[in-house]
Formats: structure tokens, sequence, C-alpha cells
């Protein structure tokens, strides 16, 4: 643990926030964990595909960023949408056939934050499969904001049509799809509606709660680092989450 720590502390307290593609190529896992050979995060992304995690729980992106699927025995809950429409309708879908599920599906779709390479696929999927959209009440506005300025991620973007505006998370917020209830929790910091999601994963039957954070890095000052962060921290210890994952490979779960 204290050796988890000092890596993290390492990789991520350092003025750039220690989660840009310079920081993050060099990224390896940490000292603590024999089994794990250290695998730093390329330069140039590489696609991933889908990947099968446990029973009911699914990643599908690349070494840069992804999107997780929990999936029920009536629907599906997604957490985040990669980068763009191209993204979302080249590689999250046809992943997601290719593992045998149907995306029309998706009953929720959750974002952790309004940026980019989160919500960018979240047009696409809201048009073809008309999932309920949520995401932080003080998200939406930066999001429609953000898609009007012809800078940074936005520029990048062959079709800027936004979603149509879903419903607010809310502290505590639970979504039931068949078999699965998911509880959202606020985790502001990195944005001012970042939003964490408890998910009860299945392995050979038995459910085994995990915690989904969003950026867990570049916060603006110590306030909302401890206000936000250590809000959805302290519910996971009570809920007994026995992991911790996040969409970007590398950052916070600390491998690909």
């Amino acid at each position: 643990m204290v050796n988890d720590l000092q890596f993290d502390f390492a990789t991520f307290c350092k003025a750039s926030g220690g989660s840009q593609t310079s920081d993050r190529e060099a990224l390896g896992v940490p000292n603590s964990e024999p089994r794990l050979t250290p695998f730093p995060a390329p330069r140039e992304t590489v696609s991933l595909g889908g990947q099968r995690l446990f029973d009911n729980f699914y990643w599908i992106g690349d070494t840069s960023v992804g999107a997780w699927l929990i999936t029920s025995d009536d629907g599906y809950i997604l957490f985040d949408a990669l980068n763009n429409e191209d993204e979302a309708r080249d590689v999250l879908i046809p992943s997601m056939r290719k593992m045998g599920l149907d995306p029309a599906k998706i009953k929720y779709m959750v974002f952790g934050h309004f940026h980019l390479d989160h919500t960018g696929g979240g047009p696409f999927i809201q048009s073809a499969y008309k999932p309920q959209v949520i995401m932080g009440r003080d998200d939406w506005d930066l999001y429609f904001k953000t898609l009007q300025s012809n800078t940074g991620q936005a520029a990048r973007l062959k079709n800027k049509t936004p979603m149509v505006r879903g419903i607010d998370a809310k502290d505590g917020m639970e979504i039931k799809v068949g078999d699965v209830t998911a509880k959202i929790y606020t985790m502001t910091g990195h944005t001012p509606g970042s939003i964490g999601m408890i998910v009860p994963v299945k392995y050979q039957g038995k459910e085994h709660p995990i915690l989904l954070v969003t950026a867990g890095t570049d916060f603006k000052n110590r306030e909302a680092f401890i206000g936000g962060y250590e809000h959805i921290w302290d519910i996971a210890q009570k809920a007994k989450v026995e992991s911790v994952m996040q969409v970007h490979p590398n950052t916070n779960i600390n491998m690909l």
C-alpha cells in the first residue's frame, strides 16, 4: 500500500497534473505488484477493442481512453462513450457486437464528466439507441459551451451536434437495469459536475462492488480534491468496494 501511494504521488503530484500524454507514456504498474510487468502507455494510441473483465463487465477503447459497459439480464449501462462519433460508431459498437452484446440494450449512458474524450461519442449513441443520458448538473452547460468553441478537442470534431440534455446526476442516485443496481455519487474537482459510480460486477455468479471514478487528477485546488474525491472515497470504503477503476488506462488503476 505504501509503495502504491508513493507511485501515485510521484506520478500525479506535479504541475502538469500527471495525466498528460507525456506523463502517461512513462507510466508502469507499481513495484509493489510483482506479478505485473511495467507497461508504459504508448504516445501513439493503439486500439485494444473490447475486454471482458468480469461476467457482466466490459471495457472498450484504446491505450488513451475507453468506456465501461455493465450488462444485466434486461439491458446495459454504458459509462462514457469515447472521443467522437467515428469511435462510437466504428470501435465501440462493433466491439460490443463482436463480444455478442446488443447495442440496442443500452438503457443508460452515464458520463463521469463533460470533457469530449468522454462525451464525444455520446450524440451518436443517444441518436442511434435512445438511452437515458445522465451527467452532473453543473457539467451540462459546460458541455454545450465547449462544443461551441473551436479550440482543443472541439476543434478536432467533424460533427459538433450536441446531445439532447438528459438527466442531472444527483449524489446517491440509483439506476437499475434488470438485476444490476448502480449508485452514482458526486466527486467534484476535475470538473464542477464530476461523478463516479459503484457497480456490482459479477464473477462466477458472486457479486463484487467496485468503484468507477472519473478523472482523479488535474484538480484546480486542494479544496476541490478534499471536497469531491474524499467524499466518494469515504462512501466507497463504507460500501466495501473491492477495486477502483477508471476509463483512462494507467490512470488511477495504474495499468492497461
